[in-house]
């Protein structure tokens, strides 16, 4: 199937896919998957499945096609709060995903963030990824349907 077809004719499953490619991301965020598994299906394309949660179904690194297929599975696309910055909250805008992720409090900046640190800024972001890719209203302009349903 040619992959302009193939895009057009997934259908969108009751799952989520992860914003992180390397597993290094996903530390610490067991908690905050824990609960959207409750909900959906959990999809990642992770470089080492070793470090994410059992019950993550990872795809590994794939290419640009397979990944717009993924998001049009999909009905979250789900951040871990770095990478800070990206196009990838805006593809899966496109691709009718609604965009979740975590708000950081304290804001980071170069004072609490190593990150940060060094950089010649004053940036205070509050959410990451979302920041200065679109603005936060924008993030849940998509309905999902009953999430009790798996």
């Amino acid at each position: 199937m040619e992959e302009n077809e193939k895009l057009k004719s997934t259908q969108r499953s009751n799952q989520a896919l992860i914003y992180g490619k390397s597993a290094t991301f996903w530390q610490g965020k067991e908690s905050y998957l824990d609960v959207i598994y409750k909900y959906l299906d959990i999809h990642g394309t992770v470089d080492n499945s070793i470090l994410i949660p059992r019950y993550v179904i990872n795809h590994d690194s794939i290419k640009g096609t397979d990944v717009q297929t993924l998001l049009r599975q999909s009905k979250v696309f789900v951040g871990l709060s770095f990478p800070y910055e990206g196009p990838a909250p805006l593809e899966a805008l496109a691709n009718g995903c609604v965009f979740l992720n975590p708000r950081l409090k304290p804001p980071h900046s170069s004072l609490n963030t190593e990150f940060f640190k060094g950089k010649p800024t004053i940036r205070e972001p509050t959410t990451a990824a979302a920041n200065s890719v679109c603005p936060s209203w924008i993030l849940c302009s998509t309905a999902v349907s009953d999430p009790t349903r798996r």
